[in-house]
Formats: C-alpha cells, structure tokens, sequence
C-alpha cells in the first residue's frame, strides 16, 4: 500500500491516444497527453488510453420493412478512427457499443424510406450512411471513414408443415 504513494512511469504507446485525470484535493482536471513515457502519482492520477488507429465494428443483421413493404435483412460494417482521444474517453461511454446502436437506427430509417428495388440497384446506401454518421458523432472525437453494406437481401419464408401421428 506505501508504493501506491510513490510515482509509477507509465507508457503510452505510439499506436494510443491518452487522458491523464488529475484529481488533486484542491483542483480536478484532465490533459491529452501523447505517445512516451510518463510519470504519474497513483494516489492524485489517473491515466486511460485507447487505440487511434483504424477500427472496424461489425453491425449485426436486422431484419426491416422498405417502403413498398417487403422484408429485407442487412447488415454491414463501420471503420472509424478516433482523432481527439479526450473526447472519446471522456464524452461516450461506450463509443463501440454506441456507434452500432446509431448505425443501425441509421440504417433501419434509411432502408424504411426507400423500396426494395431503390436498395438493389442503388450504390449510394454507402456513402449516404457515411455522411449521416459522420454527422450524428462529431462531439465523440470519433471520424467515420467508411460504412461497408456486406449483406442486403430479401427475407424468405419457409413453413415446414409435418403431419401428427
């Protein structure tokens, strides 16, 4: 218990964004810091880091009524890339988590607003989820680079019937 009294160097490395939280008895605050080696007083300071480079988080498949009211499943991809790391940690509680429930809003309003054939023979759907994304998360210190549509098709119904003995 003494050494949690004592300093402890820390490394952030050049692959990590991190926010040191200061929380002294008379001042709190928070700093950026960059990647390299730092010290920091354990009892007063905190430090959490995370990954700056390309991420991608899958979006699960859903199932959704287009306009003209047939069933479609869909589901894709987001890459992201975090560029403020501050905000990021201290602003989203759970930024991945996050960003799947927003995309899939995103995608089930978009889907329901247009026809099956729009969908089909659109290429736009990409691009169009990209910039309505990019547009609901600036204050996450997130930037979405790209939103990946893998699977768009319409849903079958099959009835197995089987007969009673």
């Amino acid at each position: 218990q003494l050494l949690d009294l004592l300093p402890r160097a820390i490394q952030v490395l050049p692959n990590e964004g991190a926010v040191r939280i200061n929380n002294f008895p008379w001042k709190s605050w928070t700093t950026l810091i960059k990647p390299g080696w730092y010290l920091i007083w354990p009892i007063f300071q905190t430090t959490k880091a995370v990954e700056v480079t390309p991420q991608v988080v899958d979006l699960p498949p859903q199932s959704i009524r287009t306009k003209d009211g047939q069933s479609v499943v869909i589901s894709g991809a987001v890459q992201y890339r975090i560029v403020n790391a501050q905000k990021a940690i201290l602003e989203v509680q759970d930024f991945d988590r996050s960003l799947v429930a927003l995309a899939l809003g995103t995608i089930a309003r978009h889907t329901s607003e247009h026809t099956l054939n729009e969908l089909l023979t659109g290429t736009m759907l990409d691009q169009t989820l990209r910039k309505e994304l990019a547009a609901e998360t600036p204050g996450w210190g997130l930037r979405i680079e790209k939103v990946f549509i893998t699977d768009l098709d319409k849903i079958r119904t099959v009835r197995l019937l089987q007969s009673a003995q």
